[in-house]
């Protein structure tokens, strides 16, 4: 499922104001080969960022009430390579968020999902919302721009017996 304008404008530049600040770092990524990207891994603003994308979540479309397993906050520039990866199983859901206030379409950075009938290639739209069976093998393409940070947040979300944002922090290891 697609959702553009997903947040609103104020809370878009609320999350905005975070992805400004001297949160990001360039984390060597256990297990992980290739210039991985930037992160933020910020419990803070982990908390407040997912919770401002949890609370837009449609609970009369999506009928199962979801609470949030995981927030992660992303960015990529040119010569960044992600990974292929799952972010769950079939009972969960991933939403990720295109959070980067200015994105041309020559620029890349697309999210392929893949699923039985294929790659499915969601354009990056700025604050355009995709939600998706987190069991869905996905990537990001690699920006084909220098000096552009495309910033995307991902929930990892798990059922739940209501709909209750409960922010659970991340071990790092």
């Amino acid at each position: 499922m697609i959702i553009d304008n997903f947040l609103t404008d104020e809370d878009w530049d609320y999350c905005y104001e975070f992805f400004k600040q001297g949160y990001w770092q360039f984390p060597n990524l256990s297990g992980m080969t290739g210039n991985q990207g930037w992160r933020i891994f910020n419990p803070d603003v982990e908390k407040a960022i997912g919770e401002k994308l949890y609370n837009r979540l449609d609970h009369e479309q999506i009928k199962t009430p979801y609470a949030v397993q995981r927030v992660g906050i992303n960015g990529a520039t040119a010569l960044n390579e992600s990974h292929l990866h799952q972010d769950g199983t079939s009972k969960d859901l991933s939403l990720i968020w295109f959070g980067s206030k200015e994105w041309k379409n020559g620029w890349a950075g697309a999210l392929q999902i893949h699923v039985d009938d294929g790659i499915h290639r969601v354009q990056y739209v700025p604050n355009r919302a995709v939600l998706f069976n987190s069991s869905c093998f996905h990537i990001p393409e690699t920006p084909s721009v220098k000096n552009k940070l495309r910033i995307s947040v991902g929930l990892h979300l798990t059922p739940s017996n209501k709909w209750e944002y409960i922010y659970k922090e991340r071990i790092q290891k």
